[in-house]
């Protein structure tokens, strides 16, 4: 009975947080399709979301310029908020290995350019060569595909 209850409590703590193949790695977006932005591109780190650790988020750590240097100065978003640093997708599931699903993404090219916060639904799927899809919906539909590339 001791050694029953020792793995129920191992087993019942792996599901406390999010511990997907994901998280703790970063990838690239590569270019934005929005012509305002197409020069940029942004560096995102998944990890455990702060608000709810059973759920993956992807940071923005870094916004890099055309010539592969680092912006330095603060990108500041419609709504007064900092885009390095702070949460661009929240709320990713896993729902199959590989596959993350119900989360929600940050448009920023598209909140600058419309000067409001945009959101779009959001899944990954993981590819056999280490890069990730990206997806961009609105309701089931999810037509904005992207390949992010995996940051060494």
């Amino acid at each position: 009975m001791k050694w029953f209850s020792l793995a129920l409590v191992f087993a019942l703590s792996a599901f406390g947080t999010a511990q997907a193949d994901i998280v703790g790695k970063s990838y690239n977006t590569g270019q934005s399709e929005e012509v305002e932005s197409q020069s940029n591109t942004l560096n995102i780190l998944f990890e455990a979301c702060d608000f709810d650790a059973t759920k993956i988020c992807g940071r923005v750590t870094e916004i890099i310029l055309p010539d592969g240097s680092v912006l330095e100065d603060d990108s500041i978003m419609p709504d007064g908020s900092v885009l390095q640093g702070s949460y661009m997708i929240v709320n990713l599931i896993e729902e199959a290995p590989g596959q993350y699903r119900k989360g929600r993404i940050l448009a920023p090219d598209e909140s600058l350019r419309d000067e409001k916060m945009k959101y779009y639904g959001f899944r990954v799927d993981e590819n056999a060569d280490g890069t990730i899809t990206a997806a961009g919906c609105i309701l089931t539909l999810c037509p904005r595909k992207l390949i992010w590339s995996p940051i060494n």
